[in-house]
């Protein structure tokens, strides 16, 4: 069972706290400051227990879209870990943070890459975890949530580098992006060992009061591929001040995100 020991709400959503302590706990005050830098970080608590629920201590995880590096908590619960990261600036935050994990914990082997996964890939591995981008949402979304006047220099510096690499799929046009993900769903499964899992964490977006499925699209792809789904489960988001803004001139607003679990096949 995912998340055995956390709360549920009336419709079995599970009820992660805010990890912000939890991820100072075991980071420098500079990278703290540097965690700021990225819009869309996974939930730590959401991420440990997807590594409790689907591998064991000596799986090999691969995480296509680094981000920060949340998925490197993997290291500190005795999973070796691959993890790519197109972006410099993230990249960065990635070694510098495994670097402080290796003089202050006993930690697994990590292995950082920085590149375009589409060239990458397929990676041996156990297990891949991940929480995908969107397609032209990701930055109009983080502004949002970030709070525009709150953005340091730093921050615009951040953002603008997912709007201008033109490698990254989260700038692609829809029907490109779903070419182009299925493009990484196909070159993750090669490499994926029978009997591993695929593990996506995505959420629905509202657009112009309508909500935009990325769930079902997604389940679709990995199906059609080859994997088996043999688990759905969602989380309540704590959600973020453009929600709660948006809430309160009552419009409609994603609350719940998704956590689909998948099979390669023996």
């Amino acid at each position: 069972m995912l998340a055995p020991d956390y709360p549920r709400e009336e419709h079995g959503w599970i009820l992660f706290p805010r990890d912000t302590k939890h991820r100072h706990s075991i980071l420098t005050p500079d990278l703290r400051e540097k965690m700021k830098l990225h819009p869309a970080k996974m939930n730590m608590f959401l991420t440990e227990e997807i590594i409790r629920y689907v591998s064991k201590p000596g799986d090999t995880i691969l995480e296509p879209f680094g981000g920060v590096g949340t998925t490197m908590v993997a290291a500190l619960e005795g999973r070796d870990i691959i993890i790519l990261e197109l972006e410099a600036i993230y990249h960065s935050i990635i070694k510098d943070t495994y670097e402080h994990w290796k003089a202050t914990y006993p930690v697994s082997y990590v292995t950082i890459l920085q590149g375009d996964n589409r060239q990458l890939l397929p990676l041996p591995c156990d297990h891949v975890i991940t929480s995908p981008p969107y397609a032209q949402t990701l930055v109009a979304n983080a502004r949002g949530s970030t709070g525009t006047s709150e953005l340091t220099a730093a921050h615009r510096e951040a953002l603008e580098a997912y709007r201008g690499s033109g490698l990254n799929i989260g700038n692609l046009n829809p029907f490109i992006y779903s070419k182009q993900m299925d493009k990484v769903y196909d070159l993750l499964i090669q490499g994926i060992r029978p009997g591993g899992t695929m593990s996506i964490v995505i959420k629905d977006q509202m657009q112009a009061g309508k909500r935009i499925l990325h769930s079902l699209p997604c389940m679709r792809s990995i199906t059609r591929l080859g994997m088996e789904m043999f688990d759905w489960q969602k989380w309540k988001t704590p959600g973020t001040a453009f929600a709660a803004l948006q809430k309160s001139k009552g419009n409609a607003v994603v609350e719940d995100e998704d956590i689909i679990f998948f099979r390669k096949p023996i």
